[in-house]
């Protein structure tokens, strides 16, 4: 079945909420109104955006992607009993969000009875814009990200001790990624990894598409001091992509006498597909005044095939070209079992121990098959057909005390240790990925709070990864945040964030150093009017040596290194100098500068400033509604690449209705 457009869909949203405005405008205005034993009220807030942009859309569509036309904005209705626990439902309750073409509509829908049953619905959706340029030695990577979620869940209570929970999840991804250079590596000969060099400036696109589906359902069950907790889901995902040249172009690879004699990928398209069964229990017990005990199980069972079906024209010459066919087959399963138990003692009035261990194993098995079919070979040749089995095992154990000494502070100190065991198996045998990793991580926190207006909390660890696993792990990483929070009085507050956090590997020459902090002060002394404002701080350092297992030499001495500054100043002013006028300001100053450099390039990226700021003004006309006139103003700059540029401003007009 063929599916509306989007803008179809949307526009029939619009338009209902339309009606409804339609509707309300009969109604009192901030006054619920009697329909039957209900009470009907809420709130519809329409309007416009006019856009003027200049500059390049595609920086603009990734930082904001507001565009221009008609909007539904915040909206909700309510249907409420007058009487509670009389009739089929207490509330029935419609909210919509940022509907007629913002990057996040959302729509949610709630029916409930007190004691007896929540039915919700809802629909949400994400899109998402990139574009990155090209250098000498990477890609131009851009991709269109569209997402969309739907979802159901009722839960039942039957009695007081029994609740039962059903739901069911639609997600849907659409959209394009597309590059020049793909990272695809084929170890069929130097002039094939040539085609798929860095260097190579053709370009590819993939039309991206996952399908996912979830239903399931799970019971909770008090037992006297027990909690226990069951939940069976099944979950399906498919996953088909096809590679493409960009805007129709063919997708040439790079061939020995290039251009002349390119290969030429005609089609190159594959399926995945999987089915998920899940089954999980849980249980945690007061069984007696000093021992709380918990413990759960989870398993996971993931299996479905894939296909691969492609073709390569190649050159001859003056020759006819060779068409070559590859058909490829496969299936892949993972099996993952979780165990996990707790307890915590309370060993004196103030002292808690807690201490949980948990066990994970993953079993992960493919195989995969591939031939080529070549009109002047007698038969099918085999070009690859292995067997591959990954075999995980996670042991985490956590233990820590909880101190007490007085009301106001809290101190809690442990270790984390954690050991991991990796066992890869290609065609039966023991094959390179297969490892040992120890991790340990000593844990300290501290909340205290002496007085009712201010208080600290903080938090300090140190991790030490024995024979990571991946190159780039850190083997030593230490770090700390400490948040202080003060009121002035009941209208004036500030808050205080800091935190840092160290990085390094001597083998590698691996590098990383963080540093962050945010303050921010605040002043609201009623609802409608309030000032905010606040800056933050980030930055990063990093530096790592490069060797290349593949590729054109030089492979080795080669030097990354990666530093930024990030300084964000925001604010925002909401005040009512007058009955029925309220004025509403807010913007945001970003301003990083950095230096990403690696040896034989230039920097990837330099200074960049990026400034938004709305301004609201707002006035409740009788019998009409709140009208507004909103002001947007935007623009970014980069200082290595003015392509990026852009300039914006948005002028919006709003009337939000209440009844």
């Amino acid at each position: 079945m063929q599916r509306p457009p989007i803008r179809t869909r949307t526009r029939k949203t619009t338009g209902l909420v339309l009606a409804v405005y339609l509707l309300a405008s009969v109604a009192a205005h901030g006054q619920g109104t009697p329909v039957g034993a209900y009470t009907f009220s809420g709130s519809v807030g329409l309007g416009y955006r006019f856009l003027d942009l200049n500059g390049t859309a595609a920086k603009y569509n990734q930082l904001l992607n507001l565009q221009e036309g008609f909007r539904v904005f915040d909206t909700q209705l309510d249907f409420l009993s007058q009487e509670v626990g009389t009739g089929w439902l207490d509330r029935f309750t419609v909210t919509a969000q940022n509907l007629g073409g913002d990057p996040y509509p959302a729509i949610a829908v709630q029916l409930r009875k007190h004691g007896l049953y929540e039915l919700r619905l809802g629909y949400r959706a994400t899109q998402y814009h990139i574009d990155l340029p090209q250098t000498s030695l990477t890609p131009n990577r851009g991709w269109i990200d569209r997402r969309r979620f739907s979802d159901l869940e009722l839960r039942y209570t039957p009695s007081r001790d029994l609740r039962l929970r059903f739901y069911y999840n639609r997600t849907r991804r659409a959209g394009s990624d597309r590059a020049t250079s793909p990272f695809f590596y084929l170890p069929l000969g130097p002039e094939v990894w040539g085609a798929f060099g860095r260097a190579n400036g053709l370009p590819w696109v993939i039309p991206l598409r996952e399908e996912a589906d979830l239903i399931g359902g799970g019971a909770d069950y008090r037992l006297k001091n027990t909690n226990l907790h069951f939940e069976q889901s099944w979950r399906t995902y498919d996953n088909p992509a096809s590679l493409q040249g960009l805007s129709g172009l063919p997708l040439e690879l790079l061939g020995p006498l290039s251009p002349s004699q390119n290969l030429v990928v005609q089609q190159w398209a594959g399926t995945y597909h999987q089915d998920i069964p899940t089954t999980s229990l849980h249980f945690d017990s007061q069984v007696a005044s000093r021992l709380q005990l918990r413990g759960g199980y989870v398993y996971t069972k993931s299996s479905g095939p894939l296909n691969l079906n492609g073709r390569i024209l190649s050159p001859q010459g003056s020759l006819a070209p060779i068409t070559l066919d590859i058909v490829g087959k496969g299936d892949g399963k993972l099996t993952s079992h979780t165990g996990e138990f707790g307890f915590t003692v309370s060993v004196l009035p103030q002292l808690d121990v807690i201490s949980d261990y948990r066990y994970q194993t993953f079993g992960e098995q493919s195989s995969r098959s591939l031939q080529g079919v070549r009109a002047d070979l007698p038969a099918p040749v085999a070009l690859s057909n292995q067997s591959q089995q990954w075999d995980y095992g996670l042991h985490t154990v956590e233990t820590q005390l909880a101190y007490v000494p007085m009301e106001s502070l809290r101190v809690q100190a442990g270790l984390r240790f954690l050991k991991q065991d990796v066992t890869r198996l290609l065609d039966g045998q023991i094959a390179d990925g297969t490892g040992r990793t120890w991790t340990y991580t000593p844990v300290v926190r501290v909340s205290w709070k002496p007085s009712a207006r201010w208080s600290v909390r903080g938090e300090w660890d140190k991790r030490t990864v024995v024979d990571p696993y991946v190159r780039i792990t850190p083997e030593d990483t230490i770090g700390s945040s400490i948040r202080v929070q003060y009121s002035f009085s009941q209208q004036w507050r500030v808050d205080n964030v800091w935190s840092f956090r160290n990085f390094e590997t001597d083998g590698l020459g691996l590098r990383m150093h963080s540093r962050r902090n945010s303050t921010t002060l605040s002043y609201m002394p009623e609802s409608l009017v309030g000032f905010y404002g606040g800056f933050n701080y980030d930055s990063f350092f990093s530096e790592n040596s490069v060797v290349y297992q593949q590729g054109t030499p030089p492979l080795t001495g080669l030097q990354s290194t990666d530093q930024t500054i990030d300084r964000t100043y925001f604010w925002g002013l909401k005040v009512n100098p007058a009955p029925r006028l309220l004025l509403d300001l807010s913007g945001q100053f970003a301003r990083s500068t950095g230096l990403g450099t690696f040896t034989g390039e230039s920097s990837t990226y330099g200074p960049l400033t990026w400034t938004a700021w709305n301004s609201e003004v707002s006035y409740d006309v009788p019998q009409l509604g709140r009208l507004a006139f909103g002001w947007q103003r935007s623009y970014y700059l980069e200082n290595l690449r003015r392509a990026n540029d852009y300039s914006a401003n948005a002028f919006t007009v709003r009337i939000v209705r209440r009844f």
